[in-house]
């Protein structure tokens, strides 16, 4: 498998992940030592920095977005943290065209 190819297999699982609201699945696609940077952070974890650091900080989080997210959203591709989404703010990192996970 190439980088390109590569990152699109961990874009779809994540993806695929998210929209099944699949905690584990999730989790498996970060290091364990990962540390994921977003304004939703501050919003759902009522914290001020909006970093979440390692599996545990991240599991509290991933379980407040899904237990936030509407129904409606959990289709692919309609995510509100997700590629075609009009969600305010996603909660993996935006590059100027593509959408990457910290793994």
């Amino acid at each position: 498998m190439n980088a390109t190819e590569e990152i699109e297999h961990v874009h779809t699982a994540w993806d695929e992940a998210l929209g099944a609201k699949d905690l584990e699945a999730v989790l498996a696609l970060y290091h364990p030592d990962a540390v994921l940077e977003s304004p939703l952070v501050c919003y759902l974890l009522g914290t001020a920095d909006g970093v979440v650091r390692g599996r545990e900080e991240l599991r509290r989080f991933v379980e407040k977005v899904f237990a936030n997210q509407p129904a409606a959203a959990t289709a692919r591709g309609t995510s509100p943290t997700g590629p075609g989404s009009s969600g305010s703010t996603p909660a993996r990192h935006r590059t100027a065209t593509r959408w990457t996970s910290s793994r």
